[in-house]
């Protein structure tokens, strides 16, 4: 195998591993499509359940109410940053493996069409012997 041969099979294992990448891209977007949208479902039912107390309660312009909100705030932030963690969890794990799967890949690729060269070259100078 020649140089342009090489450089056309490593070419070829580049474009394969791109679309590759792209499909795991759009899997790894439809995962944390489905873990934000579970999470916001609990959020939203959280607010829900605050709306009907607020409304049976009554409105409140005071001091009172502020506090009460600003509360309601805090507990609305940390129900959010719960339905992050798992997402970020998620993601830093198959990143990991992502990176792992990468320096596999590279390696494999440059040795595959290193082989390969190797083994077309010996068979020209076979053939060109006989």
């Amino acid at each position: 195998m020649n140089d342009r041969e090489y450089e056309n099979r490593l070419r070829d294992l580049i474009i394969a591993h791109a679309i590759y990448l792209t499909r795991y891209t759009n899997g790894q977007a439809r995962k944390a499509v489905k873990l934000f949208n579970r999470a916001f479902a609990k959020f939203e039912a959280e607010l829900a359940s605050r709306l009907i107390k607020t409304e049976e309660r009554g409105l409140d312009v005071g001091p009172a109410t502020t506090k009460r909100v600003n509360a309601q705030i805090k507990e609305i932030r940390a129900i959010i940053d719960d339905a992050y963690a798992p997402v970020n969890a998620t993601i830093l794990d198959d990143l990991r493996d992502l990176a792992e799967d990468e320096a596999s890949f590279a390696v494999k690729s440059i040795k595959s069409a290193k082989k390969q060269s190797r083994t077309t070259s010996r068979l020209r100078r076979a053939a060109v012997v006989v």
